[in-house]
């Protein structure tokens, strides 16, 4: 059987593909192999994540050293090496204004940058634009209008998100005078905020820098700046996904910093790990330092559970009894008592 007929039997119809698509068994560079020894160009670089190509050998020696040293051990608890050093390097080559938030793809990534919008401000509405991509999880479906399928049969949809339009001006239907972007662009935020949803209620204004999926459109500076200075007006954050654009392709590390308009909120994905799963949210640090420290919550056992666990845990104690010195058991109680936050002694 073919890796196609094999597929039918174990995917849902939505996640098939046509019978005339390649199935690959490996990729070198720019190049994909396929099972019957077709070599065929990869114009796609895997939806702009391979940044580097296919099996890059930096990559790939990086990874295989990262195997042989720790795979996994939750960021959220703990910290380790790779993880500190590659947020340094982001923030640093972003201008030391943001922190960074790991996550592990584009649109758990946006999602997250609404989240912190939301939560900065105390705004529930999100305003995206037409024609715009930004994932197919059931929130970034919502402000995601490039296609009606992904919204088919999932309705209702994430509430109080609103849409403007994006300035496309090789197929505009507004008069444009001296090339200049049409003042329709402009003026519609004056109608949305009139007549649907009062800027004090809107939390975020999200985009793609350049539109993707909606067609690779580059909006006029002119526009950006204006939605720049609207955001600053009203209080609300300017939210860039960047998770097709970032990692040089228009130039720079990410759009922004080609166009010249700072967001104060962006995310990125894609070849920001050259294939494997990682994503970011990037938050001006006076933004992310609204983001109240949700991390593993500790409760206190009751006195009989407190028992019953010492019962079952004794025959471990009894084990490692030599090696649990007290100036072990101190500097453990002292480290918990700290997240704690209390200072008493263990009894």
């Amino acid at each position: 059987m073919t890796q196609h007929e094999r597929s039918k039997v174990l995917l849902p119809p939505m996640a098939m593909h046509a019978e005339t698509t390649p199935c690959v068994v490996r990729g070198e560079g720019c190049y994909l192999y396929t099972e019957d020894g077709r070599k065929i160009l990869d114009m796609a670089s895997g939806i702009a994540t391979n940044a580097l190509g296919h099996c890059h050998p930096k990559v790939i020696a990086a990874a295989e050293k990262q195997l042989h040293t720790l795979i996994h051990a939750g960021h959220n608890i703990l910290y380790y090496e790779p993880y500190t050093t590659l947020m340094e390097k982001l923030v640093e080559k972003t201008g030391n204004k943001y922190k960074v938030y790991f996550s592990n793809s584009g649109a758990e990534a946006n999602e997250g940058a609404m989240k912190l919008a939301k939560y900065a401000t105390q705004r529930p509405v999100i305003i995206s634009m037409k024609n715009a991509f930004h994932g197919r999880t059931m929130a970034t479906a919502t402000i995601t209008t490039s296609n009606a399928a992904y919204r088919k049969n999932y309705e209702p949809m994430m509430p109080s998100v609103y849409f403007a339009e994006y300035p496309y001006l090789f197929r505009t239907p507004y008069k444009m005078e001296d090339g200049k972007c049409p003042k329709e662009y402009f003026t519609q935020f004056d109608e949305i905020f009139k007549k649907i949803v009062d800027p004090s209620m809107v939390a975020a204004i999200m985009m793609e820098p350049v539109q993707g999926e909606g067609g690779y459109v580059v909006p006029p500076v002119e526009w950006l700046k204006y939605v720049r200075e609207l955001c600053d007006k009203h209080g609300i954050m300017l939210i860039f996904d960047e998770v097709q654009t970032g990692f040089g392709r228009t130039g720079n590390l990410y759009a922004w910093q080609t166009l010249g308009v700072e967001p104060d909120i962006f995310t990125s994905a894609k070849a920001i790990a050259g294939g494997l799963p990682l994503s970011a949210v990037f938050g001006k640090k006076e933004i992310m330092d609204k983001w109240a420290e949700a991390g593993v919550e500790i409760t206190e056992l009751t006195p009989e559970a407190a028992a019953e666990f010492a019962e079952a845990s004794a025959p471990v104690y009894d084990e490692f009894a030599d090696e649990l010195t007290p100036e072990l058991i101190e500097a453990f109680t002292s480290v918990t008592q700290a997240d704690a936050g209390t200072t008493e002694p263990a009894a």
